[in-house]
């Protein structure tokens, strides 16, 4: 079943007109909720970043713990999960800005790393914001040859994306 502006105006207990004065329709309405999400894990990811001196764990920790976020959370999974692909993909603007949303968090945390000279210094934030999604999607979605636990998951991304990011 499709949710309508309908469905969304007798849960909030308005008429349709007044939701149409706040969003356009139901996409915008959609939209906003998983951009809310996004915006309430960043938070998250922020303070259990906070913890960490060392970029290379911190990039390590913060792409599992989104892993653990995104399966957990069920606004979070419209935006990666693979059996709901379809209805983020009809939702115009999603893909771009989840990407604008990750780059500005990941700005920051992006120069920071550079001028501690943990981070290479030719990195752009935005480019590595899309690189990271594109990461935790693939992670995400494809089973690969064989199911990997949170473990295994870790020692990959150490292996293979910390050396290519982290200076040493």
């Amino acid at each position: 079943m499709k949710t309508t502006v309908e469905d969304i105006a007798a849960a909030a207990g308005v008429s349709r007109a007044t939701v149409y004065r706040y969003a356009a329709g139901r996409d915008e309405l959609i939209l906003g909720v998983l951009l809310r999400s996004a915006d309430r894990f960043f938070d998250r990811l922020g303070r259990r970043l906070g913890r960490s001196d060392d970029f290379g764990e911190a990039l390590v920790e913060g792409i599992v713990y989104a892993l653990d976020q995104v399966r957990a959370d069920e606004n979070l999974a419209l935006l990666f999960a693979p059996e709901v692909a379809g209805v983020t993909g009809s939702i115009a603007g999603a893909a771009e800005a989840l990407f604008r949303r990750s780059a500005e968090y990941l700005e920051p945390l992006v120069r920071a790393a550079q001028q501690a000279g943990q981070l290479r210094q030719d990195i752009d934030a935005g480019e590595l914001a899309e690189w990271l999604i594109r990461v935790i999607l693939s992670l995400l979605t494809v089973q690969g040859p064989r199911p990997r636990s949170r473990a295994q998951i870790r020692s990959l991304l150490y292996e293979f994306v910390v050396p290519a990011l982290v200076v040493r």
